[in-house]
């Protein structure tokens, strides 16, 4: 299974390296329009830049600040539409880039936002964060090795930076270095102790190397601290299953599928407990489900359409042959 990447907030320093503000009052509200983005209130900072850029038509940085507020909002097309005027009015503004290639990955764009993630780059070589979403973008089209180096870079650059130690060791098991992603993974949580997403790829290496009770631990300090997390409660049923643990595994599975009903690794994951439980007819739709939502969401995926695809397979010759029996 594929694990779930992240990528980083973007650092509110280097929007404004594009040009000097020309007066103490912007001055004064782009401090107010970070502050207010730094503490989640993110419709504030909007309203905020968007006064700057009412004194200011041409000032780039007020464009990204909008554009990450928007962003933060979840209006991902306005937030690129900002970006690109910011990159319009200073061509050489590497963390317009950056941003615009962070919009782009959460879009579903990821060849555009491998480029813009590039260009930042070139433009600011020492951009720990536009390595890491590089990485996280070049791992999504299954570049795995491409991905660890920048990953290592990012870790270079910045060796405080969670979400890369994170990211690379999510690589790092793809290529069945489980050693090596457990160190990595377990450094994120050094760095950010409150890092869920890095204890649940965590647990998953630890599934993937046998060690069940840790793993399960970990999936379950990962839910403790985002209880919507989804692909936490497809881990921890996974390795509740391989303790034998059935009844409460597809508990775990009917969690993940409520809380995320397009998931299709949960449904996999239900389907073939079900099948094991000989509950053919279940088993199959959802199978059928989980394939259904593969295709639309993450094509990209061709692990688990092959798996889904044979256990379906599987299923529906065992269900024929039980009616021929009948």
């Amino acid at each position: 299974m594929r694990t779930r990447l992240f990528l980083p907030l973007v650092l509110a320093a280097a929007i404004f390296t594009a040009q000097p503000v020309l007066s103490q009052n912007t001055t004064e509200l782009f401090r107010q329009g970070i502050a207010a983005r730094e503490a989640g209130n993110f419709s504030a900072s909007e309203q905020i830049f968007r006064t700057i850029i009412s004194l200011e038509p041409n000032n780039p940085g007020a464009y990204v600040g909008l554009g990450n507020a928007l962003g933060e909002q979840g209006n991902i097309g306005e937030a690129i539409t900002n970006y690109r005027t910011a990159i319009r009015l200073d061509p050489n503004n590497a963390a317009a880039y950056y941003n615009l290639g962070r919009a782009l990955f959460k879009q579903g764009n990821i060849g555009e936002a491998i480029t813009n993630y590039r260009t930042a780059i070139r433009l600011d070589p020492n951009n720990a964060a536009a390595y890491t979403g590089l990485g996280a973008a070049l791992y999504y089209q299954g570049n795995i090795g491409e991905a660890i180096t920048n990953f290592r870079t990012a870790i270079r650059l910045d060796p405080n930076n969670a979400l890369a130690y994170n990211n690379l060791g999510a690589a790092l098991r793809d290529q069945g270095n489980l050693g090596e992603a457990i160190n990595n993974h377990r450094t994120a949580i050094r760095l950010d102790p409150n890092n869920a997403p890095a204890y649940n790829n965590l647990g998953n290496a630890l599934r993937d190397q046998g060690n069940l009770v840790e793993a399960i631990n970990n999936f379950r300090t990962a839910i403790r601290l985002d209880p919507n997390n989804a692909r936490a409660y497809n881990g921890l049923g996974l390795a509740l299953n391989a303790q034998g643990n059935r009844a409460e595994a597809i508990t775990s599975y009917r969690t993940a599928i409520r809380i995320d009903p397009g998931n299709p690794f949960a449904y996999n994951s239900l389907g073939y407990i079900l099948y094991t439980q000989g509950n053919l007819s279940e088993a199959i739709d959802n199978y059928r489900t989980s394939l259904r939502l593969n295709q639309n969401r993450n094509p990209n995926e061709r692990s688990l359409m092959t798996t889904t695809q044979n256990n379906l397979r599987l299923a529906e010759q065992r269900l024929a042959e039980q009616q021929r029996r009948r």
